[in-house]
């Protein structure tokens, strides 16, 4: 059941990354702006992680048959542990990205958004390769690291998803897949904290709470995905969280986040 929900988790994450850039190729005329443009960075750094995700699950049952202790094992090993290390960069970088397009004046976002593809594959190639070189694997510090990423994420994204209210700078939908996003990443930092530094014993009935987490929190991004691709496809508006609310009230000049 754990390795069931472990790879269903791990195998959503490409068919989110495909659907967001589907629904983004849909938006006519919304594309390079707000709130638009950010399921454009989303949408490219999900679907790089997905398909590396998704060539680690395919390769573990060929990891699973060499001989453990071996060389090419060790190796291997190395490489896959580097690999999470890189997507977890591939992931933060991506919200530096969104957090850039929703500061910018609405007229850059596009800008924006299109820069930060190549740092985003970047940060993957580069934080992989740079893991695997330098990187600790030993229990404790592999894990800390992992954490560190992870919880930087997090803060990040929090920040995305405050100033996207704040600005109505990404539509609702969006603004839910972060938010479940957010919500899995945040306890994975919990859950990687306990394990290296309290040397916590998770009994299998914890993992396979955790896993279920991580699977109903990607499935759900997935159908958000789905839904704003239907969306697009019909031509229709997807209003900000707030957008409505926001548009009763009358702003001052120079009032904080009143626009661009």
């Amino acid at each position: 059941m754990m390795l069931l929900l472990q790879a269903a988790a791990t195998l959503l994450i490409l068919p989110f990354g495909l659907l967001a850039l589907a629904a983004w190729r849909r938006m006519e005329g919304m594309r390079w702006g707000r709130p638009g443009a950010a399921w454009f960075p989303t949408g490219v750094c999900f679907t790089a992680v997905g398909a590396y995700s998704g060539a680690q699950a395919l390769l573990a049952p060929v990891l699973q048959r060499m001989e453990h202790g071996s060389a090419a094992y060790t190796e291997a090993v190395r490489w896959f542990q580097a690999a999470n290390v890189g997507r977890g960069c591939g992931v933060l970088v991506t919200a530096a990205v969104l957090a850039a397009v929703l500061a910018v004046p609405a007229g850059q976002a596009g800008r924006v958004a299109r820069g930060g593809t190549a740092p985003i594959l970047l940060s993957i190639v580069a934080g992989t390769a740079a893991a695997a070189r330098y990187a600790d694997f030993e229990l404790k510090p592999y894990i800390t690291l992992l954490s560190v990423i992870a919880g930087a994420t997090v803060v990040v994204l929090l920040a995305v998803l405050f100033v996207g209210v704040a600005r109505d700078g990404m539509d609702q939908l969006l603004w839910m897949a972060l938010a479940a996003y957010s919500v899995k990443e945040a306890l994975s930092v919990c859950l990687f904290l306990l394990l290296a530094w309290w040397s916590v014993e998770m009994q299998a009935a914890a993992w396979v709470a955790f896993y279920w987490v991580n699977g109903l929190a990607m499935a759900g991004m997935v159908l958000l995905a789905i839904r704003r691709l239907q969306h697009a496809r019909a031509g229709a508006v997807v209003p900000a969280l707030f957008e409505r609310l926001h548009a009763t009230r009358t702003r001052a000049p120079g009032e904080m986040f009143s626009g661009d």
